[in-house]
């Protein structure tokens, strides 16, 4: 689906413009957090571009190119992965639990 697609990529590369438009942050304590939120999101929008990259370059009937583009996607999204997963963890670490129940 091209729609869930674009909106996923969209929300990649618009990751950081959104945890700059939420502010400062309350309390020093959540700076190791804001970190690694920010290198997640860095990652996110790279994996984005690279995939978006890799789109181009199949329409223009370039293969190779797009294979390089979708594996330098993967690293990128496995990098924000986990920079995201460091993110929650250090959010659990001063107490953020009561943010991830419903």
């Amino acid at each position: 689906n091209n729609t869930a697609l674009t909106r996923t990529l969209v929300a990649f590369t618009s990751c950081t413009s959104a945890v700059k438009k939420a502010g400062k942050l309350p309390s020093v304590r959540l700076t190791p957090f804001l970190t690694a939120l920010k290198s997640s999101c860095s990652h996110l929008s790279a994996g984005a571009n690279e995939v978006a990259k890799a789109i181009g370059a199949v329409g223009k009937g370039k293969s190779k190119l797009a294979r390089t583009h979708l594996i330098r996607s993967t690293a990128q999204f496995e990098q924000g992965t986990r920079f995201l997963a460091t993110a929650q963890k250090r959010l659990m670490q001063i107490g953020g639990s009561n943010v991830f129940k419903a």
